[in-house]
């Protein structure tokens, strides 16, 4: 085997054991370890990418990189207990991130007229989960909103990765099938994070699962460029 793949089972391996690791700790409340938990997750496949570069040279995976590099700095700042100062540099961390992987995806798949539509479904999902699941938003809607349309108009983006043939088939389809997971774990968040006394533990659980896996798949696309 390439050197390449001995990274990415190391890696797999890795974020499989920290993502039940991290379970625990969510389940459990904010913390040191809980904050401690959540960036070595981000940092692995942060890494699981930058090896990806280094090894299958690409500008793919240099852009994808630095999407994962604003993210991990927006698990980071969000990870933390309490601060305005902190959860604004977190969102704008993501916000970036999620445009990083936007440019991204539009600039290797382009846009099919059946994304349109798509999209329309994936933003029109939200209100759906708002009004069956009573969510409050506590002032924040149309922050939320407005993340909520950039997560869609990046799942939207990845979609056309594998129709697009600039990429290899196994680099498009795990980058897609890896963004799907992450919006569906946004929708997730969205239900326990916004339901004050609720626990959902089942759903915080899944959303640790489907964000962590989503994101590996994601960067573990950029080491399959080459086939």
């Amino acid at each position: 085997m390439k050197p390449i793949s001995y990274i990415l089972i190391a890696a797999w391996i890795l974020i499989i054991i920290q993502t039940v690791v991290y379970s625990r700790f969510k389940l459990r409340g904010k913390g040191r370890t809980y904050t401690i938990s959540k960036c070595a997750g981000s940092l692995i496949f942060t890494l699981t990418a930058l090896s990806g570069v280094i090894f299958v040279e690409s500008l793919f995976g240099v852009l994808m990189l630095t999407g994962f590099v604003f993210s991990f700095a927006g698990d980071y700042f969000l990870s933390k207990q309490s601060g305005t100062g902190f959860l604004k540099a977190g969102i704008v961390a993501f916000q970036t991130a999620h445009l990083v992987f936007i440019c991204t995806f539009f600039l290797f798949g382009g846009f099919f007229w059946w994304q349109g539509a798509l999209l329309l479904i994936s933003v029109s999902v939200f209100p759906i989960i708002e009004k069956c699941a009573s969510l409050s938003f506590l002032g924040q809607r149309k922050l939320v909103y407005s993340y909520t349309v950039v997560v869609s108009v990046m799942v939207t983006a990845a979609l056309s990765l594998p129709f697009a043939g600039k990429l290899s088939t196994p680099a498009a389809w795990l980058t897609a099938t890896g963004a799907v997971l992450f919006y569906i774990s946004d929708l997730l968040w969205a239900i326990y994070g916004f339901s004050p006394g609720k626990k959902y533990r089942v759903l915080k659980v899944m959303n640790v699962f489907l964000y962590f896996f989503g994101q590996m798949l994601m960067a573990t696309g950029v080491s399959a460029i080459g086939g």
